[in-house]
C-alpha cells in the first residue's frame, strides 16, 4: 500500500511538471520610463536609469523578447534618440501620462485629460513614426474620465490597474477587479463593461510584498518561487503574465533594501528571471499583441 501511495505521488508530480512545461505562457514585460524616482520632475530633475535602457534591450534581444516601454512627454523631449531606438529595435512604445510624471491627471475633466495625454501621444508618434496604442497612468492613478479620454483618442488598451491588496492600499484600486484582460465599464476602470478598449491589469505578486511585480521598489529581485507560482496561475487561468519594471531602479550601485533605487545588479537579476521564464515556456509579447491572443 505504501509503494502505491509513493507511485501515486510521483505520478502527480510528473503530471504537474508536464503541465508546467507544456502549457502556453504568454509574458508581457513592460517598463515605465520616467524621471529618476529619487527626484522631483521640476527643479533639480535627474534621469538616472536612461543609461540602462540599452542594456535592458540587449537582455531582451538575447531572450527573443518583445516588450512595451511607457514614456512620459518629458522623456521624449529629453531623450528622443533613446525612444527611437526602443522602437527601431522592435519594441512597443506607449504613453505614460502627460508631460511630467508627477503631474496628476486623474480627477481632471475628460477634455483636460485628453489634452495632456494627446501631447505625449503626439510626441511619441513624431519620434517613432508608429501609432501609440497603449497607456499606463503614472502612479496607476486613473479614473473613469481617463478611460473616456483614452477612448476618444483612439487608444486600444490601458494597463494601469493593479488588482491586489497592495493596489488597493497604494492606489485605491479594487482587489476585486478582474486579473485577466477585460473591457472596462465607462463608469469605472475596475469593473467589466462594454467599452471597446481593453484593460490589461498588471499581474500581482504577493509573497515578499513586491509592488513592481518583477522588481520591488526597494530593489529586491523577485524570487523564483514567486515567478513559478505566478506562472502556474497564469497557465491555469489561461491569462497573460504582465510584469513591469522601472529602469530608474536599476541605476547606480546601491544594494541596500532601504534604497529606492536598487542598482545595476538588477539587470543581471532581470536576465536570470527571463532565463527562468524561458524554462517555463514563456512566449514574450508586447502588450499591444495581447488583444489578439
Amino acid at each position: 500500500m505504501g509503494n502505491i501511495k509513493v507511485l501515486g505521488s510521483i505520478a502527480v508530480v510528473f503530471a504537474l511538471l508536464i503541465f508546467i512545461l507544456s502549457s502556453p505562457l504568454y509574458v508581457s514585460i513592460s517598463f515605465d520610463v520616467e524621471r529618476d524616482p529619487t527626484q522631483a520632475n521640476r527643479g533639480g530633475e535627474s534621469f538616472e536609469g536612461i543609461e540602462v535602457v540599452d542594456s535592458l534591450l540587449d537582455v531582451m534581444e538575447e531572450h527573443g523578447a518583445r516588450g512595451t516601454f511607457f514614456v512620459t512627454g518629458r522623456i521624449v523631449e529629453r531623450f528622443p534618440k533613446t525612444v527611437k531606438i526602443i522602437g527601431t529595435r522592435g519594441h512597443e512604445v506607449g504613453a505614460h501620462g502627460g508631460f511630467y510624471h508627477d503631474e496628476v491627471i486623474a480627477g481632471l475633466p475628460v477634455a483636460l485629460q485628453k489634452e495632456k495625454i494627446l501631447e505625449t501621444k503626439t510626441q511619441i508618434e513624431n519620434v517613432t513614426g508608429e501609432r501609440v496604442l497603449g497607456y499606463r497612468a503614472p502612479g496607476h492613478r486613473l479614473d473613469e474620465n481617463t478611460l473616456l479620454a483614452l477612448e476618444e483618442l483612439g487608444f486600444e488598451y490601458d494597463s494601469s490597474v493593479v488588482p491586489s491588496i497592495g493596489g488597493r492600499a497604494l492606489y485605491k484600486h479594487s482587489i476585486f477587479s478582474p486579473d485577466a484582460p477585460y473591457h472596462p465599464n465607462k463608469g469605472s476602470p475596475f469593473v467589466r463593461g462594454d467599452m471597446g478598449m481593453l484593460e490589461i491589469p498588471i499581474t500581482p505578486v504577493f509573497i515578499n510584498g513586491n509592488l513592481d511585480s518583477l522588481l520591488a521598489y526597494q530593489g529586491a529581485a523577485i524570487t523564483r518561487v514567486e515567478l513559478l507560482l505566478a506562472a502556474l496561475e497564469c497557465k491555469i487561468k489561461k491569462k497573460p503574465m504582465v510584469l513591469y519594471l522601472h529602469p530608474g531602479m536599476m541605476a547606480g550601485t546601491s544594494d541596500e533594501a532601504s534604497s529606492y533605487r536598487g542598482g545595476e545588479y538588477l539587470i543581471s537579476e532581470f536576465d536570470a528571471a527571463l532565463t527562468f521564464l524561458d524554462l517555463l515556456g514563456a512566449r514574450y509579447v508586447a502588450l499591444e499583441e495581447i488583444k489578439s491572443l
